[in-house]
């Protein structure tokens, strides 16, 4: 797939049901847009307009999958959404309806204990995880397997939401928090650094880009944090476990060496890990996404299979480096480009 040089482009909005079977596509689509960002507790959303054509769409319980294709190439998808507050318009043309989009990851965000809820010691986290997920009938879910189980109990009071159980298990075992990919599907793994992550894509300058010869960095050193300390809860032998990251790398603009001091440190105890590795997992993972909010690469670039997370490389301007996708947006208009914010891969 180069899907470089001149491209003709489509996209279409495929409704599923509730289980994400296929109904087949939405007619009438006459635009809308979507947007993404890692850091949010829903990272993705958008809106689609239609033109009501009498088809039977179920608001509540259905879903959609937006598809993007280049003529010539193997079409990608664009997540699948919840829909929401749909409204209408009539005039004599018809009825228009605009249609929100939700992360699915507002399926369990949105689904609250109804009453305490207990995982109990030794229990395996992930397969407690997954159990959360499939408990409220989302079966979509690739789970990368683990041995960890809890060193204590973990409790949740009635009215927590399911997302928050799911994630706070996740964290106790080094895991990203829960998220959904390009086609969909629950995603539940450890979490890997983006130095460690493989390139997903690479934008250089030249007549085969694909990226606009516009584009801005920013070094934004005060959002950055260069210092993390995590304590644990004790367990039932009383062990507590302390972990400290420190960047103290010369290279990096925000560490205590380039700055002369401690930076917005970052002090959480009574954190839930199953081991010292764990704890230190879980703050070296912190520090890193506290100093990586520091560079910052603004660009506008064509249509690509790639998502928020995702590595890229960047070499333009006299830059060629690694970047992780932060946040990005598109118009569903053939010909749009990718707005995007990408962050600097130390």
């Amino acid at each position: 797939m180069t899907l470089t040089g001149h491209r003709v482009e489509s996209y279409r909005v495929e409704l599923l049901t509730s289980g994400e079977a296929s109904l087949g596509d939405i007619d009438g689509v006459t635009g809308g847009s979507l947007s993404w960002d890692a850091s949010a507790d829903l990272p993705g959303g958008g809106s689609i307009s239609l033109l009501d054509l009498g088809e039977n769409i179920d608001y509540s319980a259905g879903r959609v999958r937006v598809w993007w294709q280049v003529a010539g190439e193997p079409e990608w998808p664009l997540g699948v959404y919840v829909m929401a507050a749909p409204t209408e318009a009539h005039s004599g043309a018809g009825v228009a309806r605009d249609i929100s989009l939700i992360d699915k990851l507002a399926v369990p965000r949105d689904s609250a204990l109804t009453a305490t809820f207990q995982v109990a010691k030794g229990a395996n986290i992930v397969a407690a995880a997954v159990s959360v997920l499939t408990g409220i009938g989302e079966v979509r879910v690739a789970a990368t397997e683990s041995s960890k189980t809890l060193t204590n109990a973990m409790t949740w009071d009635p009215g927590t939401s399911r997302l928050t159980v799911i994630n706070d298990l996740l964290a106790a075992a080094a895991y990203a928090g829960l998220w959904t990919d390009r086609f969909g599907q629950y995603r539940i793994e450890p979490y890997v650094e983006p130095a460690q992550r493989a390139v997903t894509w690479e934008f250089e300058e030249g007549e085969s880009a694909i990226h606009s010869p516009d584009w801005q960095y920013e070094l934004d050193l005060w959002s950055a944090s260069n210092t993390v300390i995590l304590t644990s809860q004790a367990d039932d032998a009383g062990t507590v476990y302390r972990s400290v990251a420190i960047d103290n790398n010369p290279a990096s603009p925000t560490s205590t060496v380039s700055m002369g001091r401690t930076l917005n440190p970052i002090v959480q105890e009574g954190v839930e890990a199953s081991s010292q590795a764990d704890l230190n997992a879980q703050a070296a993972r912190m520090l890193l996404d506290a100093s990586n909010v520091a560079g910052k690469i603004n660009v506008s670039h064509a249509a690509v299979p790639v998502w928020y997370g995702d590595v890229v490389r960047f070499a333009s301007g006299g830059r060629d480096e690694l970047a992780s996708i932060a946040r990005m947006s598109l118009e569903l208009k053939p010909g749009a480009l990718v707005g995007a914010e990408w962050r600097q891969v130390r």
